[in-house]
């Protein structure tokens, strides 16, 4: 899959088109921003390959992909202040991925914690075409996309369980699979996919039912189901093939130890 396939299929499986599509009427304008939109997101996944492909890290060349974040940015006339958040959950996860480097792994984090914030980009896409657009903001808010989006998330991690271990990926499934094991990690997952089920079916109980919020709602009510069959397929998956070798490992001690201990 080429780069931008793999941004079509995010920004599919994120239904930013269907919001786009609630945004505004004019199919010449939701075109242009959305190959705006899609530049961005070719932006951040050139970070994310230097920091999944690299080990040793160097401030200039994070600058030089942050230069170009900012250059993207420049596009959809939005002040700084009105998405300096957004702006704020993409380096608090870059922190993240950086913490790999000191031994630091994404299992010691809460799954709500850290999900929200790998939720970052998308986040940000939002939140531009929420600015962007006001007349949004009768319909539905950024909170009703909450659950949806941590749900979204943890199914790429889940789904890219096997892929993930030919990178420095911080993939926070993948990790606690090879720490903590096979049963705690389920359980944790399956709980967590419950919690945010619950929370979701509370807040969508409040006012303002509107086309696409209820859309929202339903969108996320199935991002709950394929979450847990795809749980149930990759963990049958693994357990028939466990992990004989991962990039990570030739990194962290505590890694390579579990997984010597697993093929054991």
């Amino acid at each position: 899959m080429n780069l931008e396939e793999k941004i079509v299929d995010l920004f599919e499986l994120r239904k930013i088109p269907e919001l786009l599509a609630s945004a505004t009427d004019d199919q010449s304008l939701r075109k242009r921003f959305l190959v705006r939109l899609k530049r961005l997101q070719q932006v951040i996944y050139e970070l994310d390959k230097y920091l999944e492909s690299s080990w040793q890290i160097e401030e200039s060349e994070l600058d030089y992909y942050w230069d170009n974040i900012y250059r993207a940015l420049k596009g959809f006339h939005v002040r700084r202040s009105q998405i300096e958040a957004q702006l704020a959950h993409i380096k608090k996860y870059q922190t993240h991925e950086l913490q790999l480097r000191e031994n630091k792994l994404p299992n010691r984090l809460s799954m709500d914690y850290f999900y929200f914030y790998k939720s970052c980009d998308i986040k940000l896409m939002r939140s531009l075409i929420y600015h962007s657009f006001p007349r949004l903001k009768a319909l539905s808010s950024l909170m009703d996309w909450r659950s949806f989006d941590l749900l979204t998330e943890m199914h790429d991690d889940i789904e890219d369980l096997f892929e993930d271990r030919a990178a420095i990926n911080c993939n926070r499934f993948m990790i606690q699979l090879v720490v903590e094991g096979e049963e705690k990690t389920q359980q944790d997952y399956g709980d967590f996919i419950e919690e945010v089920k619950l929370k979701s079916l509370h807040g969508f109980q409040e006012e303002g039912d509107h086309a696409l919020r209820s859309n929202i709602q339903r969108w996320t009510e199935g991002a709950v189901v394929d979450l847990e069959d795809l749980l149930r397929d990759q963990m049958q998956k693994y357990s028939k093939q466990r992990f004989d070798s991962l990039l990570l490992a030739e990194y962290i001690p505590e890694l390579d130890k579990k997984l010597a201990r697993v093929h054991a």
